[in-house]
C-alpha cells in the first residue's frame, strides 16, 4: 500500500515540476515576442533595469537520443518540438529546446522501472493537455 501511495505522490510531484517548467518556457517565449517599445515600457514601469541574458548554449537535438518509451511522453515531445520549431519566437527556441532535451533525458531515466513508467504515463498524459492549453496563444496544433 505504501509503495503505491509513493508512486502517486511521485507522479504528482513530477506533474507539478513539469507544469512549472512549461510555464517558465511559455513565459520566456511570450517575453521574447514583445517588441522593443513594449519591453522598454515594461522596464520603465518596473523601475529596475534588466540584465542582458547570456547567449543560450547550443540546443541538443530533442529527438536525437530516441524515444522515451512511454507513448504519452513521446507524443508530448514530438508535438512540443513541432510547436517550438514552428511557432515559438526564434529568440526563445534554443532555450526551449534545451529544456525539452533535459526533460526527455529525465523521463528516459524514470521510464527504466515499471513504477516510473506508470508514473510517467499519468504525468505525460496531463502534460499533453496542459501544454495544449498553454501553447494555444502561439497557435500550436495538438
Amino acid at each position: 500500500m505504501w509503495k503505491r501511495r509513493s508512486i502517486i505522490i511521485d507522479a504528482n510531484r513530477l506533474v507539478l515540476a513539469l507544469l512549472a517548467m512549461l510555464t517558465t518556457m511559455t513565459a520566456v517565449g511570450c517575453e521574447q515576442e514583445l517588441g522593443p517599445e513594449t519591453r522598454s515600457r515594461t522596464r520603465e514601469t518596473s523601475g529596475a533595469p534588466r540584465a542582458k541574458a547570456a547567449p543560450a548554449p547550443s540546443p541538443p537535438a530533442a529527438t536525437a537520443d530516441g524515444p522515451v518509451g512511454v507513448a504519452a511522453c513521446d507524443e508530448w515531445v514530438e508535438r512540443y518540438v513541432l510547436c517550438v520549431d514552428g511557432k515559438a519566437p526564434e529568440a526563445a527556441r534554443a532555450s526551449m529546446k534545451v529544456a525539452i532535451g533535459q526533460t526527455k533525458s529525465t523521463w528516459r531515466k524514470t521510464a527504466q522501472t515499471p513504477e516510473g513508467r506508470a508514473a510517467l504515463t499519468t504525468a505525460c498524459t496531463r502534460m499533453v493537455e496542459s501544454t495544449r492549453q498553454a501553447t494555444a496563444p502561439l497557435g500550436c496544433a495538438w
